[in-house]
This record gives C-alpha cells, structure tokens and sequence, in this order.
C-alpha cells in the first residue's frame, strides 16, 4: 500500500505504480507545488480545475450594456421637465449634499423612500414612477401599504411629499426622503 497524503492507492506492483504516476504526474506536481506554497491539498483538485475552466468562459455581449441607471434617468427627467436640481430636491424633501452625492455618483443606489420622493417631486405617473424606482432596483407593491398610499396619491395627481408623509405617518409607514 502506497501512501499519497490523506488518500491511500493499492498497487498490484511496482509496474502499475510506475504507470499510475507517469499519467499522472503533471496533477501531483501541481499538488506538491501547492503544498510548498502552502496550501492545502484538496482531494477533488481536478474538479476544482475543470469547475474554474468552466467558469473562465467569457460572458456574452449583451452582459456588457445595461440601461440608464436611477442618477443618469433622474437628471434626464429633471432637464426633460424644465426643472432645476433645487426645485426638485427640495420638493422631494431631501437635502443638497444627498441630491450632491446622487449627481457625482453614476452608480448611487438611493433608499426606496428617497426614489419615490424624487418621482412625486417630478409628478411622474404611476407607470414612470415604477420606471424610476426600478432602475434603483425597487418596485410599487400593491402587498406594502406604503406603496399603496404612494400610488393612491399617485393616480390622483396629488404630488405633494408632505401631504404624503402626513398619509404615511398616519399609517406608521417609513416617510419620503428622509
């Protein structure tokens, strides 16, 4: 019996060892230089090679393009409104260094609250504010009762944060745009 770390291989003969590990010999010269390198040998070191080729497969490129973010779209609707950045932040209840961070920032992700208070800031319909919260990665779920109360206020073409934060704060839900 021939011991090969924590695994054991019995030989019927020096002749079928000798050919055991000449086919095998460019898998133990890497175990032996992951040893040295101080790793720890693993017993499934193939499958994790063969899983890593696997894996190194290039995405396609469709992977590559993404739609506007929330920041890019919010600045179109801005412009596409004829609104300034202070006439909409202030409308949606939330301060300038915020407004400052979403601006300088491509990729910022703001809280759910904070996107449905720039939506209603910029009285956008249900569909549009669906738009926008989506591109934050959020959604209006008729399963939440905040949403519920945002979208009622919605349809009815009431654009007024406060008169909504009074609504949610009735209802001890989270308020828009703090």
């Amino acid at each position: 019996m021939q011991s090969a770390g924590p695994c054991f291989i019995l030989f019927t003969g020096r002749r079928a060892a000798k050919k055991y590990l000449s086919a095998h010999a460019d898998f133990f010269a890497l175990a032996y230089q992951r040893i040295e390198a101080g790793e720890t040998p693993s017993r499934s070191a193939k499958k994790t090679e063969k899983t890593a080729a696997k894996k190194s497969k290039p995405l396609p490129d469709s992977f590559q393009t993404t739609d506007a973010t929330f920041s890019e779209t919010l600045l179109q609707l801005i412009e596409a409104k004829g609104k300034t950045d202070p006439e909409i932040y202030k409308r949606a209840n939330v301060n300038r260094k915020h407004f400052s961070k979403i601006r300088s920032n491509p990729g910022y992700r703001p809280s759910k609250t904070t996107a449905i208070a720039f939506a209603v800031a910029l009285e956008l319909n249900v569909n549009e504010t669906k738009d926008l919260i989506g591109r934050a990665g959020y959604t209006l779920s008729r399963s939440i009762q905040a949403d519920v109360i945002v979208e009622y206020f919605i349809e009815r073409r009431e654009y007024d944060v406060f008169a909504i934060n009074e609504a949610l704060f009735a209802f001890d839900q989270p308020l828009l745009g703090m």
